[in-house]
Formats: C-alpha cells, sequence, structure tokens
C-alpha cells in the first residue's frame, strides 16, 4: 500500500462512501424502508443477498452474514486500511462495514447486527478514530431517522470496560449504536468497537429510552423469567440413533484468536441475550493473535455471568494453581494444578520410555505455559492422561448429566494431540474453546462444536480422546437450575 492511500479512519470511510454513489452500492439498511421488512423469511434473505457475498452460519439458517475482516494499523499516525476488499461492495448508511449480520427466528427476520469497527478484524487505532467514527455513524443516523438520537447511560463494566449507546427510533425499527473502549492506564485508551444493532422497536419502551434506560435489558436481562429445570431440560433433542444433542448458536470467530470471546457470546445468545464477542473479548483481555489466556478466561466468565444475572461454575478446577520455587532463579512460577499433576505422571513416564523428561521451568523461560505441552511426547501423554480412569470417568459422567439437563458444557482444550477433522492450522499443539453441545452412551462419544461458523456446528469424538485433550470445563446455568 503506498503512503498515499493512508488516511484517519473517519476519512477513510468516507472516502469508501464516496468511491460510488448510493445507486451503485447496495445500502443494507434500506431493507427496513420496505413495510415487510420484519416478515422476511431466510430463503428470501438469501436470494437477495447471497449474490452480494453473504452466507449463512449454520445449517439452521438463522444467520445469514457477510465479513470481510480489513487489516488496519497505525503508521507515521495514519490508520492504513485495505479498501480493496474480495467481496461485493455493501454499505450501511454509507460506511463500508466490516460485519453484517441479518439474524432469524422462527423464520423470520429478528434484526440485523452491523460492525464498523472491531480491533480483532481491523487492528488497533487511536481511540480519537474510535470517537470521530461513532460521531460519523450517530450523524448518518439522525439524518436517516429525521431526528436526534437519545444518550443512553454508559454501560462500566470494570477494569476500565465502557461501552457508551444511542438510540434512534424509525419507523418499526429501534437502532442502537454502540461504541466502545478500555481504559488501560491515565494515558492510554484502547478503543474496541463500534457496531450498530437493528430491531423491532417496542413502543413500551419508550419512556425508558427517553430516560436513557432502554439498553439495560441488553446483557442484564432478557424478556420473561429466567427457563426452569424443567424448560432447559425439554431443549435436549434426543435421536434415534441415542445421540443426546443441546442446540447452540454458531458464532463464527473469523480468522482472529477470539475462540473464547466467540464461545462466551454462543453461551449468550444461547440464553437470549444481546452479549456479541466483541463485548466478550473486551471483558476477556482477548487479542487477535494471542487469543486469552486461561486466568482471564475463567474472570470472563464469572463476569459475563454475572452481568446476566446466572451462575458460572467450573466443572474442573482449571482456575486451581500449584506453586513452584526455583531457589537458584530466586523466582516464582504458578501454573494449572492439572498440569503440574499431569507433568509429576508424564516424567516418570517418560523416564521409563527412555524419552526426555519436561521441565516446568521451560514455561517460565518462553514465557508461554503452552510451550510446556508442545514438549510433550504425545503417545506419552496420551497414556498418561488415560491412566487416570477416575478422573476420565468423572468427565464423562458430568457430560452426560449436564447435557441432560439441557445445558452446553464451555470446553477448554489442547488441539493438535489427537486427530481431529476440519482442523485448521499446522496441527501444533496450542490451546482452544470450544464447546460440548451433546453426547452418545452407546457409542461413548461425546459431540462439540468450534466457532469457526458452517460446518463445525456439531462434530463428533470419542469420550477418551476428549478426556485426553480436556483442560478444563465450566457451565454458565440460571441461578434457578442447579447440576
Amino acid at each position: 500500500m503506498t503512503r498515499g492511500t493512508m488516511r484517519s479512519m473517519a476519512c477513510i470511510l468516507a472516502a469508501a462512501g464516496a468511491m460510488a454513489s448510493a445507486a451503485e452500492i447496495p445500502q443494507v439498511e434500506r431493507l427496513f424502508d420496505e413495510a415487510s421488512a420484519w416478515d422476511t423469511a431466510p430463503g428470501a434473505a438469501a436470494k437477495r443477498w447471497m449474490p452480494l457475498g453473504f452466507r449463512w452460519m449454520d445449517a439452521a439458517r438463522t444467520d445469514l452474514r457477510w465479513f470481510e475482516p480489513r487489516q488496519a494499523f497505525l503508521q507515521h499516525g495514519h490508520l492504513a486500511t485495505n479498501l480493496e476488499g474480495r467481496l461485493p461492495d455493501i454499505q450501511v448508511l454509507g460506511e463500508r462495514p466490516i460485519e453484517v449480520v441479518l439474524r432469524f427466528r422462527d423464520d423470520r427476520l429478528a434484526g440485523l447486527s452491523t460492525v464498523f469497527y472491531s480491533r480483532g478484524d481491523s487492528g488497533d487505532t487511536h481511540v480519537t478514530n474510535l470517537l470521530a467514527l461513532a460521531r460519523t455513524v450517530a450523524g448518518r443516523l439522525d439524518a436517516w431517522t429525521g431526528a436526534k438520537g437519545f444518550v443512553q447511560r454508559g454501560d462500566r463494566r470494570g477494569e476500565g470496560a465502557a461501552v457508551d449507546r444511542m438510540i434512534w427510533v424509525r419507523g418499526g425499527v429501534r437502532l442502537d449504536l454502540e461504541w466502545s473502549s478500555t481504559r488501560l492506564s491515565a494515558t492510554e485508551t484502547r478503543p474496541e468497537f463500534v457496531r450498530l444493532q437493528a430491531s423491532k422497536y417496542d413502543p413500551s419502551d419508550q419512556a425508558r429510552l427517553m430516560g436513557g434506560r432502554a439498553a439495560e435489558e441488553a446483557v442484564g436481562g432478557a424478556s420473561g423469567s429466567p427457563a426452569s429445570a424443567q424448560q432447559m431440560k425439554q431443549r435436549v433433542e434426543v435421536r434415534a440413533n441415542g445421540d443426546r444433542v443441546v442446540p447452540v448458536p454458531m458464532v463464527d470467530q473469523g480468522p482472529k484468536g477470539y475462540c473464547v470471546a466467540a464461545v462466551l457470546e454462543r453461551v449468550a445468545r444461547f440464553y437470549g441475550r444481546e452479549f456479541d464477542q466483541h463485548d466478550a473479548a473486551q471483558l476477556a483481555g482477548t487479542s487477535a493473535e494471542g487469543g486469552t489466556t486461561s486466568g482471564r478466561l475463567v474472570e470472563a466468565l464469572r463476569t459475563m455471568a454475572g452481568l446476566m444475572k446466572m451462575r458460572c461454575t467450573g466443572r474442573t478446577d482449571m482456575d486451581e494453581t500449584t506453586s513452584f520455587l526455583h531457589k537458584d532463579r530466586h523466582a516464582g512460577l504458578q501454573v494449572p494444578k492439572d498440569l503440574a499433576d499431569t507433568l509429576k505422571d508424564y516424567n516418570k513416564e517418560a523416564k521409563r520410555a527412555g524419552k526426555p523428561e519436561v521441565d516446568i521451568w521451560q514455561a517460565f523461560d518462553s514465557g508461554d505455559v503452552g510451550d510446556v505441552y508442545r514438549r510433550f511426547d504425545k503417545d506419552i501423554f496420551r497414556k498418561v492422561r488415560l491412566a487416570r480412569r477416575v478422573d476420565a470417568e468423572k468427565f464423562h459422567r458430568d457430560v452426560a448429566r449436564t447435557v441432560d439437563a439441557g445445558v452446553p458444557v464451555v470446553w477448554s482444550v489442547l488441539v493438535g494431540i489427537v486427530a481431529e477433522p476440519k482442523l485448521p492450522g499446522d496441527g501444533e499443539v496450542s490451546g482452544h474453546m470450544r464447546m460440548i453441545v451433546g453426547y452418545n452412551a452407546t457409542t461413548r462419544e461425546i459431540l462439540y462444536s468450534d466457532t469457526w461458523g458452517a460446518g463445525h456446528e456439531e462434530k463428533r469424538m470419542a469420550m477418551d480422546d476428549a478426556w485426553v485433550i480436556t483442560k478444563g470445563t465450566f457451565v454458565v446455568t440460571p441461578p434457578n437450575v442447579r447440576l
């Protein structure tokens, strides 16, 4: 990219809007000009939007997505962005987005979500660029709706995380503009995302909207009472082949390291809450390249559960740690207890087999606990894990009990240890987050799902293999559901 193509975020996006007239580039929000917009069926939407690059995120055809991350970076004080997209041009309010999702429920359009900027998909930028983009979109909303938006109470989530909102109404459509940042220090603020959510307008929300309280239900309280234990059990799909499955909405993390954030969004959407992977990435401190540490994962799960007025329970002690002291180094090291126990057994078996032992302090030297896992001989590691039959059977029983209760399992694993279909990457051992959505007691298999979109909704793995790669499991449940 030449230096002449570099502009600030606002200038780039304005230039994108000026590249062609509105008649040449489809403006997605204009679907709401149609009186029957909320009656749009999935098939009709697919016919209209798939030629423009939209794709279904799952086989159930609940989310139709246009997604094109544009890597952005700061250079010489400017934000450089690749505007030469691979997909056909679309715009929302005259701006080229990163992501647009048409959401369908009960075979009808239920909402439209647009992301104009996200740290994970577009890279870092200065907070002034984020605010300028939010102001630009707000101005477009003023013009499109013919009225000023209603400022809502800000959402402050601790550790400097903040989400600000404004809401507009146009006919039967409610439009929530949200922009978010995280205050890292007195002098540094990290931009997170700029997002627009379109949903059906409920006139009963008018007083709350004008009072700045209409956004409070987004995460903290979905309409209606929490599902009862019996209602949760009724979600389980029982198949003729013995499969027992809890359907969970699909979320596609894209090419970024947002598996934890995307799983958190799936949990939220399973319970009918508006909380997406960008919100989750902010809570978890997720980076596009490095993902989320196990400590921040546990913290983010519990924070999100608290925001939704739910309970987060660790089914394995992933957050339990063991301390190591090294007198010669005058240093201490904390690692997951499960890793410490596995390492002890591994080194005994490696010594018997004449294989190199693994030193826990290699994690200290590399700054990455994952480096210890990558040094394990896979066959010895598997043998050691399967020797823990009591723990393995407990894992199997717990999965069955949780799924039978209608609750999916948040599953932290090591990929690259056992063979898996449709696994991206080079096969290197690494940490990953996915969901257990079912099991089959007859075939002794678990059914699991990755946050990689269509084709990854439901996959199968032998229960023993699942135990071998398990690092930790968690569940999020309504307060009245106990496992």
